[in-house]
């Protein structure tokens, strides 16, 4: 079922010297719910711009952008590559601010976020502030409190990216789980084309500024990816050619 599907939208942006810029042209592609589908590109692609459009921290000038989830599923969740966290506030309230809003009372609230935090891999440091804990139980928080919000569509810009290579993998596995297990669409953005083809069921590539979608590649691979396959650096040498093309110009 499609969650997500952008059509032809555009964004301008002006900048200082009051000069246009393009940031993203005629995009088109859609994401479906229960998937993950990543846009890759180089920097300056307008992939955080795709993002922002989609969260409505932005408005397209053109285009339009679509929601094809039920209403519950409609609400947003974002996750960035920076600390994000409340550091006055410990890993558990963090995680537990989204039910706190939503009034959920104190018990129930408890017993919610140490399920949450048994999901992501935080038993133990609930207690704990965020300038006690490593990046990588950090994002882990983050990944918790967007379980926490019951959002049903995931906007993520790069959340692994500042992390050592063994944090990174491990935290792509729980997202792969999460995805599974909740049904959610999940946007994700990222520079590495490991990552791409480890997670995606759908690898959007955008071009160079302005930003427009050059190749769409559908994974219907099997998981666990092995990345040590045959198959695995085929697909890695198909996104890297097409990457190459597009830097080229």
């Amino acid at each position: 079922m499609v969650g997500i599907r952008l059509k032809s939208v555009t964004k301008t942006f002006l900048s200082k010297e009051n000069r246009i810029i393009r940031a993203v042209e005629d995009v088109s592609f859609h994401a479906q719910r229960g998937k993950i589908t990543t846009l890759l590109g180089p920097t300056g692609s307008g992939k955080t711009t795709i993002l922002r459009l989609i969260g409505g921290l932005e408005t397209p000038d053109s285009g339009e952008i679509i929601f094809n989830s039920p209403v519950d599923d409609k609400k947003l969740g974002y996750v960035t590559q920076y600390d994000t966290l409340f550091p006055w506030k410990r890993i558990g309230e963090n995680i537990g601010l989204p039910l706190r809003l939503r009034g959920e009372r104190p018990d129930q609230l408890k017993a919610r976020v140490g399920e949450i935090a048994r999901m992501v891999g935080l038993e133990g440091v609930t207690d704990l502030y965020p300038y006690e804990v490593s990046g990588g139980m950090i994002q882990r928080a983050a990944i918790g409190r967007l379980i926490a919000s019951d959002a049903g569509i995931w906007l993520m810009d790069e959340p692994f990216s500042s992390l050592d290579e063994k944090t990174r993998h491990r935290l792509q596995d729980i997202l792969l789980s999460l995805v599974t297990k909740r049904g959610v669409t999940v946007v994700f953005v990222t520079h590495s084309i490991d990552e791409a083809v480890y997670l995606s069921d759908r690898v959007v590539i955008l071009s160079s500024s302005p930003g427009r979608v050059v190749d769409l590649l559908d994974l219907e691979d099997e998981r666990p990816r092995d990345r040590l396959s045959t198959r695995y650096g085929e697909i890695m040498e198909r996104l890297r050619m097409n990457l190459e093309e597009v830097l080229k110009g």
